[in-house]
């Protein structure tokens, strides 16, 4: 527990192991100092709180006694407590050493008790003050002095002494006592929650019947309003009844001159609308014969220039076709005639080569 207190307010576990005699006695040490009331010896601060509420604590913070807090929530009491506060920061400088805190580290301890003074409201600061200033002091405290003993026997021994002059108590008649006192505390506290609760009960109980008294008349306040305001309303609905009556019967008259002359307005107009439109029809017809007969003479001439051109076309082409054959029989005729010279034309040399051969075969001799 103890090891586990110095390493939540530190951050890290200590610097150096803890005998186990050393552990028994820091915890029996911080076991005293989560009492509210009773004395608390806790080398080098000593608490002294009074049965009676309205008491202050003594706090000894390196021999000096002071009344520190109070169990008002006035400013006079947490400007105490932060006094108180400055005390014990003071005097984590001295503890600090053995334990090897740095800067850093005793810094961020001064922080949390800076900030536990500035974000509580006066009424809670006395109560939570005590409880984080103990805890740290318990801690630092008892390590501070008992690291300083030369040896376990000697602190045995001192232990023992001090028991005898307390009337022989062991540490176990002590840390019975203890649980004793604690235990006493414990019922005293359970009676006072019970009476508070009791208390409370009582208060509920009248604030119940207070709020019930309140409720019925407030529902018979609103009943009568209620009642009031349905009379009204009853009222002006009859009113509301017969204005909407004699409006109904202005409305069906009017509606009736209105249905008339609208009648008569559209008759007119209807009679306007079949003049126009037998008109418009008429015009229409006319318009539609317009048309087809352009149409039928546009077709009928479209088509005679058709033929027009056919005729013309074909002609041509007759006319074409026939020069091509007169243009074909031409050269056919002129091939012929050509063909038929140069046979007539070989004829002749053959025959003109055939006398000669003769003639030279007649010169030869024999």
């Amino acid at each position: 527990m103890v090891e586990s207190l110095i390493e939540e307010y530190l951050g890290r576990a200590p610097s150096k192991a803890l005998p186990p005699w050393m552990v028994r006695k820091m915890e029996l040490a911080a076991c005293r100092s989560r009492h509210t009331q009773g004395p608390r010896l806790l080398g080098l601060v000593q608490v002294k709180c009074h049965p009676h509420k309205s008491s202050p604590c003594n706090v000894t913070v390196n021999g000096a006694s002071r009344p520190r807090f109070f169990s008002s929530s006035t400013p006079v009491a947490k400007l105490r407590t932060q006094l108180f506060i400055i005390d014990f920061i003071d005097h984590l400088h001295h503890v600090s050493q053995h334990l090897e805190l740095n800067d850093s580290e005793l810094k961020q301890l001064q922080e949390k008790l800076q900030t536990l003074t500035d974000n509580t409201e006066p009424k809670h600061l006395a109560h939570y003050a005590v409880t984080i200033v103990l805890d740290i002091t318990t801690t630092l405290a008892l390590a501070y002095i008992l690291e300083k003993q030369r040896s376990h026997t000697r602190f045995v021994r001192q232990f023992e002494q001090k028991g005898r002059r307390n009337g022989g108590q062991t540490l176990d008649a002590i840390k019975l006592n203890d649980l004793k006192i604690e235990k006493q505390k414990m019922e005293k506290r359970i009676r006072d929650e019970q009476r508070q609760k009791r208390l409370l009960e009582y208060e509920n109980s009248r604030l119940d019947e207070k709020r019930k008294m309140e409720k019925d008349l407030r529902r018979t306040r609103h009943k009568e309003e209620r009642e009031k305001a349905n009379y009204r309303y009853k009222k002006d609905k009859e009113r509301r009844h017969n204005k909407e009556e004699k409006r109904e019967s202005y409305r069906r008259k009017k509606n009736k001159e209105r249905k008339t002359r609208k009648e008569e307005e559209e008759e007119t107009y209807r009679r306007k609308r079949d003049k126009e439109r037998k008109t418009r029809k008429e015009e229409e017809e006319e318009e539609t014969y317009r048309r087809k007969r352009d149409k039928e003479r546009k077709t009928r001439k479209e088509e005679e220039e058709k033929e027009r051109y056919r005729r013309k076309r074909d002609k041509e082409r007759k006319t074409r076709k026939e020069e091509e054959e007169k243009e074909r029989y031409r050269r056919k005729r002129d091939e012929e005639r050509r063909q038929a010279e140069q046979i007539r034309e070989l004829r002749e040399v053959s025959v003109v080569e055939k006398s000669k051969s003769h003639i030279f075969s007649q010169l030869l001799p024999r």
